[in-house]
């Protein structure tokens, strides 16, 4: 590798980690951990039911209300009660003072975004009785409730960069060698490179199309834009289109690394590409909620990874060297393996670190792969200094460099 080019990445990925220990300190010399605990309480404990205490996480289908006591709280304090809800209705001792809103886009109404219920806190608040009536979403592995706390904004911020560092470190790492990845693989495809060389590069733009996909997600579910920024809806959706489009960039990128450039895996990709362009219509007229098109969305996640192991099978029959036959099987296996952890910790807790696994699993997927075909091109672009040097020693004599009876005779009945 080139001395230039490996002390550029070196230097790119030391100015990411001292930017991001910065913030990580900043996180932690905040007030959270000051002995007063004003800037932030957590609030998940002394819940109840009907008087009987909860704890959570909390699963219920039906309408119910749940109860606690306030503690002394502040004026620029909100409380955040974490769950996936279709409607709400937040009382101060018997007084309403808050009720949920339909959220649209484009007039159109829909249940995403309703990840966290924010209440404005006042004063005389402190000591009194919070009640809340409830109504959970009906989500593919059941409603919940999974957390609660009392805190300002950038408290909420903070308490958020500190507790999801994992996902926002990867977040940032992605975006960055995504974008790096994109401009020189575009640069080398502007081109017009052999086939081989251009599919390769592809590969490198999709994969670099996917890593930013991914940080976009990953930064979508720590929540941490809509604290910053608001509009809670508008982000809910992102996360929706950047989850869809994430399986289509890792097909077009197994495409380009496994060489399927046939009719019928066109076709294929055509199918898979109009569908989710016809569910985003879908969604924005209103026949579809943004919510549902996710779990179609899995379906087509899993029909994508099942065609992309499809593509590596055969790819692992056709590899004539035991080298990339071990490259392919090791990613495989890895792949499969980290998605069946990501898949129960999906399962066990909706609002556990499952994305970051299955991006984690995604990369060494992609990574074997792009490395298997660039093991390839450098064989290849052996085998063709090897054939020039071998014309150059039939046509020069090695002594002297000039050219010899074989290259006179080939020049003469060129003419």
């Amino acid at each position: 590798m080139d001395k230039g080019f490996l002390r550029k990445i070196i230097a790119a990925i030391y100015v990411i980690l001292i930017i991001f220990v910065e913030l990580l300190g900043f996180a932690y010399s905040n007030q959270e951990d000051d002995t007063l605990k004003e800037n932030f309480i957590d609030y998940s404990s002394g819940w109840n039911i009907n008087g009987v205490d909860v704890k959570f996480p909390y699963e219920a289908e039906d309408v119910f209300r749940i109860s606690n006591v306030l503690p002394v709280v502040y004026g620029d304090q909100f409380l955040v009660f974490k769950c996936y809800y279709e409607d709400v209705v937040v009382y101060i001792d018997g007084k309403e003072v808050y009720r949920s809103l339909d959220h649209k886009l484009f007039n159109v109404s829909s249940n995403v975004g309703k990840k966290e219920i924010h209440v404005g806190m006042k004063p005389e608040y402190s000591g009194k009785t919070i009640d809340i009536d409830i109504n959970l979403q009906q989500s593919l592995y059941g409603a919940e409730i999974y957390g609660s706390v009392i805190t300002t904004r950038s408290g909420y911020g903070i308490y958020i960069l500190k507790s999801k560092w994992l996902q926002i470190s990867i977040a940032v790492i992605l975006a960055f060698f995504g974008i790096c990845e994109s401009i020189v693989a575009a640069y080398y495809i502007l081109k017009r490179s052999h086939i081989l060389r251009r599919l390769s590069f592809e590969a490198l733009l999709y994969a670099g199309l996917f890593a930013i996909l991914s940080s976009m997600w990953l930064m979508c579910q720590t929540r941490l834009l809509y604290v910053i920024f608001g509009n809670g809806t508008g982000f809910a959706i992102l996360e929706i289109i950047v989850f869809l489009l994430m399986p289509l960039a890792f097909l077009e990128l197994v495409r380009a690394v496994n060489f399927r450039i046939s009719f019928w895996d066109n076709v294929v990709d055509g199918i898979f590409s109009m569908t989710i362009l016809l569910l985003f219509i879908l969604s924005l007229v209103g026949i579809l909620d943004w919510g549902q098109i996710v779990i179609i969305g899995h379906g087509i996640a899993l029909l994508i990874a099942a065609l992309a192991c499809y593509y590596s099978y055969t790819s692992l029959k056709e590899a004539k060297r035991k080298s990339e036959r071990r490259i392919i099987a090791i990613g495989n296996l890895l792949f499969l393996l980290i998605c069946l952890v990501a898949l129960a910790m999906y399962i066990n807790n909706i609002d556990s670190n499952y994305n970051v696994i299955i991006v984690v699993g995604l990369i060494i997927y992609i990574s074997t792969q792009v490395g298997v075909i660039y093991k390839r091109i450098s064989i290849r672009v052996e085998e063709q200094e090897e054939l020039v040097q071998a014309r150059e020693f039939a046509y020069t004599d090695e002594l002297t460099h000039l050219t010899n009876r074989r290259y006179f005779l080939r020049g003469a009945k060129s003419y």
